[in-house]
């Protein structure tokens, strides 16, 4: 629960706040098209996957205290499925282009706001 309770909430702000915002900047000719709607289909992706989330975390906390409460996979399988093209698409298509857009200037500063936001002693 503490995984997607913190760590994923950190690494979908990590992207909308730091990353998202630099490849914006970044952007040029045919680029902006593909960017901007790789970003807005993550970031959507990022509420589902949070609204999911909520639902399995009730359960799941339930379970935690002891209830008797079922599982629902009809629940669970989606969740997984989608946080599985999500991953696949953030490897695929966002580290890709973040890569090939991005300075390595950039990329440090990101890193620095992600470290900053988790109280992450900087690695300077």
């Amino acid at each position: 629960m503490r995984c997607f309770d913190i760590a994923a909430k950190d690494h979908h702000a990590d992207e909308e706040i730091a990353l998202f915002p630099a490849l914006i900047e970044s952007m040029a000719g045919s680029d902006a098209i593909c960017i901007r709607e790789l970003i807005d289909s993550l970031t959507l992706d990022h509420r589902a996957l949070d609204f999911r989330w909520q639902r399995l975390r009730e359960v799941l906390h339930a379970i935690a205290a002891g209830d008797s409460v079922s599982l629902d996979p009809t629940d669970v399988e989606p969740f997984i499925c989608m946080y599985e093209r999500h991953i696949a698409r953030e490897e695929a298509e966002l580290l890709p282009m973040a890569s090939r857009l991005l300075g390595d200037d950039a990329l440090a500063e990101i890193g620095k706001a992600m470290r900053q936001r988790r109280s992450i002693p900087s690695i300077d």
